[in-house]
């Protein structure tokens, strides 16, 4: 019998047994231009070309546009075992199905980072101010180009996510939501609420 997690897998038709990255951005977001969000697909979106052992879901906003991730999709000559976009998934799922969570500026960081998962922000040239300035917590990974995202994918595949991110991460939660216990199962949803008081990750 499959459990909830195979199921999800098995009707999104999400490949077994590779890493998953999960792209969580919404395109035409506040203070983002059409290039800076063109960046952020091709250079997500290209993984399983260069690192075929990926597969990458993208996680639709509830409010977003589907052309500008087809579009890439079909530039890039991508397949259905390479990649999926989809609303079809909450959240909370979409999280604990994948690996890395790749974002530039949303809730969702802080949802992964209390789900003890790698969170890479990609900031093309430094443009988003926020994601530069989270930075600062040392809680993330952080690139600005296409080089640099792929190294850190290559560090998160030798070395995993450490002790000291995984305390960094604790920190920045708590010190954007309160105190939170970590060491308490803790479903992500019951704190999404009090995330997306956090105006400037709020797209």
């Amino acid at each position: 019998r499959l459990n909830q997690k195979e199921l999800i897998q098995k009707e999104l038709k999400i490949p077994t047994g590779k890493p998953n990255l999960l792209l969580a951005i919404r395109t035409g977001g506040m203070g983002h231009t059409k290039d800076f969000d063109i960046d952020v697909l091709k250079t997500v979106y290209s993984v399983p070309l260069h690192e075929k052992k990926y597969f990458v879901l993208s996680k639709l906003h509830k409010l977003e546009n589907i052309s500008l991730h087809n579009s890439e999709f079909k530039r890039l000559k991508l397949t259905s075992d390479q990649m999926v976009i989809t609303r079809d998934i909450d959240i909370e799922s979409a999280i604990k199905l994948c690996d890395i969570v790749v974002s530039v500026r949303s809730t969702v960081i802080f949802e992964a980072m209390i789900a003890k998962k790698p969170v890479i922000l990609y900031n093309p040239d430094g443009i988003d101010h926020t994601a530069k300035e989270f930075r600062e917590t040392e809680a993330v990974y952080y690139a600005e180009n296409k080089n640099q995202f792929l190294k850190i994918l290559h560090d998160i595949e030798r070395e995993g996510i450490s002790d000291e991110m995984l305390e960094k991460q604790k920190l920045a939660v708590n010190k954007y939501l309160g105190d939170l216990d970590f060491d308490q199962e803790k479903e992500i949803g019951t704190v999404i609420d009090k995330i997306c008081e956090i105006d400037q990750f709020v797209n």
